[in-house]
């Protein structure tokens, strides 16, 4: 392999910030940049990736499903590197990222898969934001804390592939896919790689910065979104054996009552799909006085 890293971005009609990412990445040997279009409706990026100062940057572009997850696809397809970093376009690297993770990856064994590293995130006012905590919880807590539900639970809930480092030949061997659905397409890839790694490590190094935006996939209330992400879930759940689900209190229950925001017959139908495919809703769920209020305040609306 020519390179040690292969940055995969997939990207749409976000040119700003993606000057911003190719910005924090350093214009170095050992990194190759694959930028994969999802069919944006300018070429500006272009324009973008020609005027960037890194010398080892590729443009494809994603002419099957739409998607980020088949973006990431072509990505790993297209990687010559010895690990895999993934990026999103409207997210950057914090400062001494990659010097952060090579000293991490040389310090590690070879037959690492998965490096995990912390993470920060920030919103529309570049303020602190929320969504990296639980992510960040979870690399504390499996270096900070004994036992191995610690050890075990960031395999199976770290559900986004930003934050870490990947050793391609680990996911291509196991054939490893992102979904190629319009949203939540990378958590059937967190899981399985999760799952099955054989050895993992953390650091507690931060590189990465996630970008809150009010108009996201990922906060913008639609319906079908929302069926997407149900689906996923589904089989999410039926991956993980009973012992898992009981381990990490799997539930679709904090999914299903955003059901709510689309009326009645859609929460009845949620109930009935998940029924159907023996996905229980209370077993490994676990009430708090913060969950019911939550959930009562949803109820009301």
């Amino acid at each position: 392999m020519k390179f040690k890293y292969s940055i995969i971005i997939p990207h749409y009609n976000s040119e700003v910030s993606l000057n911003i990412l190719l910005s924090s990445i350093p214009n170095d040997d050992l990194l190759e940049v694959l930028v994969i279009d999802d069919r944006s409706s300018t070429a500006e990026y272009r324009q973008v990736i020609e005027s960037s100062s890194l010398a080892n940057i590729k443009e494809f572009s994603n002419k099957g499903v739409k998607g980020a997850g088949s973006c990431r696809n072509i990505g790993v397809e297209k990687a010559t590197g010895q690990y895999l970093i993934f990026a999103d376009s409207d997210d950057y690297f914090t400062t001494n990222a990659f010097e952060n993770i090579n000293a991490a990856v040389d310090e590690i064994d070879e037959q690492i898969d998965i490096l995990f590293f912390q993470v920060t995130s920030s919103d529309s006012r570049n303020k602190l934001g929320f969504r990296h905590i639980k992510n960040s919880v979870l690399v504390t807590n499996y270096i900070n804390k004994t036992g191995k539900y610690y050890k075990e639970k960031i395999r199976l809930t770290h559900n986004v592939p930003w934050g870490k480092v990947f050793r391609a030949e680990f996911v291509r061997n196991n054939n490893i896919k992102f979904d190629e659905t319009i949203i939540a397409n990378d958590g059937m890839f967190s899981l399985k790689a999760g799952k099955l790694s054989k050895d993992i490590a953390c650091s507690n190094k931060e590189i990465y910065c996630v970008t809150q935006s009010e108009n996201s996939l990922t906060t913008t209330k639609n319906v079908n979104h929302y069926r997407v992400r149900l689906e996923v879930y589904t089989r999410y759940y039926n991956y993980l054996s009973r012992k898992e689900r009981k381990h990490i209190e799997a539930s679709p229950f904090p999914l299903l009552y955003l059901s709510f925001d689309y009326g009645v017959v859609e929460v009845v139908r949620s109930i009935i799909y998940l029924k159907k495919n023996r996905v229980s809703i209370f077993k490994n769920f676990k009430f708090s006085f913060e969950r019911l209020k939550r959930f009562t305040s949803r109820l009301s609306k």
